[in-house]
């Protein structure tokens, strides 16, 4: 009877640890009761080695007499999991403080804490934008300084325009020397025994080209007659088509040196073609910067209240003045 009851109790645990190999449970002696939940051992294995998902067994599954061709023994599955876990070569230096791995370490299994420090990551210098220096805002009625030669220029604002209120004393392109007979030389010139004061230089009508200094340009013929216009005394004509005809007064003499204005034109003579340099202390002249008629038009001032208007070769020798753009 005892020798009975030992080969029952052997065949038994046979079957419970076979079925431990396969189904992964032990509940009882007996079948698990449905609904327990189980994984396989080998459901557990190809977790491990592949990825495969878990997949809970709702009912017992009847082990076999022994591994099937898809199954493997208890043993197999400890080898190739200790394989898979022995390579493994991540240590606690090699992951971020705080942050948990999987891993041997010290020859224990298990979950382990990184040790890693990470230095902060450093806030970009930020490398302030300079701030653009702007240039000083112009202010018509004060002095002006062109900056190619360092030479001052008073202003006067008349009806809108800003004019310099002296006659143009720049050497453009080194006019000033050049031979006034040519008129392709664009040649300037001082009146003889020049320069005197705010009288500046006399001009042939293509040495003015860029004369002006950057912001400012030689006045047109509609820009002149606005200032005529602007100063006319009330019930007097002003006709800006006009030729060779003084008109417009009073506005030469609002003009003129010590006029109402403060545009201070002076009668700084003329240089031409028949006669050369002449009239200075009679005639005042400026270049108007439109062409028309033999040349490009002018404004004369003289005794007389008024400004003459005409169109005179471009050869001759005349003032010039700059107006603000």
């Amino acid at each position: 009877m005892k020798k009975w009851m030992t080969a029952v109790l052997g065949v038994m645990f046979a079957v419970g640890m076979s079925g431990l190999a396969v189904a992964g449970s032990i509940d009882s002696s007996g079948a698990p009761s449905g609904g327990s939940g189980m994984y396989t051992l080998q459901n557990l294995y190809d977790y491990l080695t592949s990825g495969a998902a878990l997949t809970v067994q709702s009912g017992f599954q009847e082990p076999t007499s022994g591994p099937g061709s898809m199954m493997k023994t208890t043993r197999e599955i400890g080898d190739d999991v200790k394989s898979l876990f022995d390579q493994c070569d991540i240590i606690a230096a090699d992951v971020k403080s705080g942050k948990k791995f999987f891993c041997m370490v010290t020859g224990s299994w298990g979950i382990q804490t990184g040790a890693l420090v990470v230095p902060p990551t450093p806030t970009p210098t930020m490398t302030p934008t300079p701030t653009a220096t702007s240039t000083p805002t112009f202010a018509c009625g004060t002095t002006f300084t062109d900056s190619r030669d360092n030479k001052e220029y008073p202003t006067v604002l008349i009806s809108g325009q800003c004019w310099i209120a002296k006659n143009l004393d720049y050497n453009n392109g080194g006019c000033l020397g050049k031979n006034m007979t040519d008129e392709s030389a664009s040649a300037c010139s001082y009146y003889p025994g020049g320069p005197y004061g705010s009288e500046g230089l006399l001009y042939q009508w293509n040495a003015l080209a860029g004369a002006c200094p950057s912001g400012w340009h030689i006045p047109t013929d509609a820009e002149w007659c606005t200032l005529e216009t602007a100063l006319k005394d009330s019930g007097q004509s002003c006709d800006c088509n006009r030729n060779d005809v003084n008109d417009c007064a009073s506005a030469g003499d609002k003009l003129r040196v010590g006029g109402t204005t403060g545009f201070e034109w002076p009668l700084s003579g003329i240089w031409q073609v028949t006669g050369g340099y002449g009239w200075r202390g009679t005639y005042g002249t400026q270049w108007m910067g439109t062409q028309g008629g033999e040349g490009a038009y002018d404004r004369i001032l003289s005794s007389a209240s008024g400004v003459d208007r005409n169109a005179r070769t471009l050869m001759r020798g005349y003032s010039a003045r700059c107006v603000k753009n």
